[in-house]
C-alpha cells in the first residue's frame, strides 16, 4: 500500500494505515534481548520483516528503540529489555557517531531494507533528535549552543539514512518533563534537516512523546513548519485521546497524524478517528508492541 511515499513529494496520503513498532517483537522471534537484535545489522533486517509478515503490517519501523542514537553519541546507556536509561554522560560528543554502533548498524539495516522491503511495505527509519539527545548528552533542552554542538553530527546521520532512500524518516522527540515549544532556533533546525530528507527526495516528519496536553503540544509544535506528526504516549505511557488529537492536528495545520495504538486500547475508536476529512490520519505504534494477537487484529482491519 502506498501511504508513506505521499510524504516527500507533499501529496496528501489516504487509505487505512497501520505502522507499529515491531523490533521488540522481533527480538521475541528470535529469542534474544532486542539490544542483541540491533548489535547484528543483518539480522535486525531480516527479523522485523518478519515480524511485519506474521502481523500484517503496512509497513516496516526501525530505530523506534531509544537511546541508540545518544549511545553512539557517546552516552552510557543502561538496557533492560526495550527499555534503556542513561548511566553516563560524555564529556563532549562523539566527533562520527555515524561509525558508532548501533547507530552505525541502524544505518546498515536502513540500507538493507530500502533493498528489498519495497515494494511488499514501505519504511520509516526513525532517529533521535535535537531534544531527546540534548537532554540524555547535556542533562539539559537544547540551548543555542547545544545545538550547535550537535548539528554536523545529526545532520551527517541523516544524510545517511536518506542516501538509502526510505520512504520517510521521523525525527523522533521525548519531551516528558517540558512543555514543547517551536523555537526560533528549533525550528531553524529542523528546517535544515528537512532540507537533506528533501534533496533525497525523502519524506520528513516529526514523532513526539512524553507530552501532557496534547492539544496544546499539537499547536506549539505546528510551528516547527513540519507537515507530518506522529504521537507517542506520555511520560506514564498513557495514550492520548484519538479524535481529540486528531481535531487538535488538523486545526494546528498538521497534513498527517500518526495516531497511536496498543494492546487494551480502543481500536474502533482509533479507526473512527482516522476517518477525517481535514487530515490524513492512520495508526502507528504507541511503542514496541510483542502482543502477536492485538497486532494481528488491527493488521487484518487494515486489511479489509
Amino acid at each position: 500500500m502506498s501511504f508513506l511515499s505521499h510524504f516527500a513529494p507533499g501529496d496528501r496520503p489516504s487509505g487505512a494505515y497501520f505502522l507499529p513498532f515491531l523490533e521488540g517483537l522481533a527480538a521475541v522471534m528470535e529469542n534474544m534481548p532486542p539490544a542483541a537484535l540491533t548489535a547484528d545489522a543483518t539480522l535486525w533486517a531480516n527479523a522485523v520483516p518478519r515480524a511485519a509478515r506474521l502481523v500484517g503490517a503496512s509497513g516496516i519501523a526501525v530505530g523506534v528503540l531509544p537511546m541508540i542514537a545518544a549511545e553512539s553519541f557517546g552516552a552510557t546507556v543502561m538496557r533492560v529489555g526495550a527499555n534503556a536509561s542513561v548511566v553516563a554522560r560524555p564529556e563532549t560528543p562523539v566527533p562520527e557517531p555515524w561509525c558508532a554502533a548501533p547507530l552505525a548498524n541502524l544505518l546498515e539495516t536502513g540500507r538493507r531494507l530500502a533493498e528489498t522491503v519495497r515494494p511488499e511495505r514501505e519504511l520509516a527509519v526513525f532517529m533521535s533528535g535535537p531534544v531527546t539527545l540534548s537532554q540524555a548528552l547535556f542533562g539539559e533542552m537544547p540551548s543555542p549552543s547545544r545545538l550547535g554542538v550537535l548539528k554536523a553530527g545529526l545532520l551527517k546521520c541523516l544524510e545517511l539514512i536518506c542516501e538509502a532512500r526510505p520512504d520517510v524518516v521521523f525525527i523522533d522527540e521525548n519531551w516528558a518533563g517540558h512543555p514543547p515549544e517551536a523555537t526560533p532556533e528549533l525550528r531553524r533546525f529542523h528546517n535544515t534537516l528537512k532540507n537533506v530528507a528533501d534533496y533525497y527526495g525523502v519524506g520528513y516528519g516529526l514523532r513526539v512523546e512524553g507530552i501532557r496536553d496534547v492539544p496544546a503540544a499539537i499547536a506549539s509544535l505546528s510551528g516547527l513548519r513540519v507537515a507530518h506528526l506522529m504521537l507517542g504516549g506520555d511520560a506514564e505511557g498513557s495514550l492520548p485521546d484519538v479524535r481529540v488529537a486528531a481535531n487538535a492536528a488538523a486545526a494546528a495545520g498538521w497534513t498527517s497524524v500518526g495516531l497511536p495504538v496498543a494492546a487494551g486500547c480502543d481500536v474502533d475508536e482509533a479507526l473512527a478517528a482516522c476517518d477525517m476529512p481535514a487530515i490524513a490520519a492512520y495508526l502507528c505504534g504507541a511503542a514496541q508492541e510483542t502482543d502477536i494477537e492485538f497486532l494481528k487484529s488491527v493488521g487484518l482491519r487494515m486489511r479489509r
